[in-house]
């Protein structure tokens, strides 16, 4: 199976011809339709439709298999709550996968996000330095995405070609990652 994947960075709205879900830091992956619905992921099975999320610090995680393909936006709240293993459970065996950029390491409270996250991870992706603790978030990713995940690399905070949230302070553009399944006879 081959797909195509595109991240469009520091966009002001979103593109044509091409669907994604609006997107509430939740765990819900739903099909892919005209209908606008909260979630944090989509999927589909058809070869004319390109799938995608928007991010601005979060992991965009694009997974494909046996014909399907799923996109899931996966901040600190998604990742706790298993909103990529919620995508992996919807292949049958290892799918392939791509992460886009992100914001790899940032500083945290030790407030609830800090309460919920070492709920599930315990402190292994925790760095504290100079009173300041600091959440590994690539590396949380890299504990659930399968091993052969392929990555963007970008740090969206450092890249300034990127939108970044926690850089910027706004909200008035984000990078879209988005997946398609290539039809057997195309050329790309």
């Amino acid at each position: 199976m081959k797909v195509e994947i595109k991240v469009h960075e520091k966009l002001e709205q979103s593109l044509s011809g091409w669907k994604w879900p609006v997107q509430r830091h939740t765990t819900d992956i739903i099909e892919a339709t005209d209908e606008k619905q909260i979630a944090d992921g989509m999927w589909t099975i058809d070869k004319n439709i390109w799938v995608g999320v928007n991010t601005a610090d979060c992991a965009p995680v694009c997974m494909w298999k046996d014909g399907k393909v799923v996109v899931v936006h996966a901040g600190w709240r998604g990742l706790v709550d298993g909103i990529i293993e919620n995508g992996l459970a919807m292949f049958s065996g290892e799918p392939e996968c791509f992460v886009g950029p992100l914001y790899k390491k940032f500083e945290i409270q030790k407030d609830a996000c800090y309460d919920q996250i070492s709920a599930r991870f315990g402190t292994v992706f925790f760095e504290e330095s100079g009173g300041k603790v600091y959440f590994c978030f690539e590396d949380a990713v890299r504990s659930i995405v399968p091993k052969n995940t392929q990555w963007d690399g970008r740090n969206t905070f450092e890249d300034e070609t990127l939108a970044s949230w926690r850089r910027d302070k706004n909200y008035k553009f984000a990078n879209w990652t988005m997946i398609r399944i290539i039809a057997d006879d195309e050329t790309v």
